[in-house]
């Protein structure tokens, strides 16, 4: 969703779907808000939460996480449930790349597009806005 490249995700889906740099001056370690954060909502909207709605279908998200490896590293992962005439199927979507923190901000880098996107971490919660989208994952 982390989420998360959204419209690369709709995609993926087989639905199509019609950042900038964190920047501070205070960088804290890695290993402090490094582990796996679950998709708690998206929008304000609780899992699951459909995300496109068309006359042949729907696409929602049923789940999804946002893992901060120490090394700088992250993973994430999106599973969807499209509806497309009647039939039901269960897709997995997966990205990695790097992440840096400055203060409570991060900073996301998709390893093959080389895609960013920003976060922000604040207790045990990030928050991620793509596309106007805010993801909020609880570690």
């Amino acid at each position: 969703m982390m989420i998360m490249r959204l419209t690369a995700v709709l995609l993926v889906a087989g639905v199509a779907a019609g950042g900038m740099w964190a920047c501070g001056d205070e960088s804290t370690s890695p290993s402090s808000i490094a582990g796996t954060y679950n998709l708690l909502t998206i929008d304000g909207l609780n899992l699951p939460v459909t995300v496109i709605q068309v006359d042949v279908g729907t696409v929602e998200v049923m789940s999804g996480f946002e893992r901060l490896n120490t090394d700088g590293t992250f993973s994430e992962s999106l599973t969807l449930r499209t509806t497309e005439d009647g039939q039901v199927s269960t897709k997995v979507a997966t990205d990695a790349g790097s992440w840096t923190q400055s203060g409570t901000a991060i900073a996301f880098t998709y390893g093959g597009s080389g895609d960013t996107f920003t976060g922000s971490v604040s207790g045990d919660r990030l928050t991620i806005t793509q596309e106007g989208v805010v993801f909020v994952f609880r570690k």
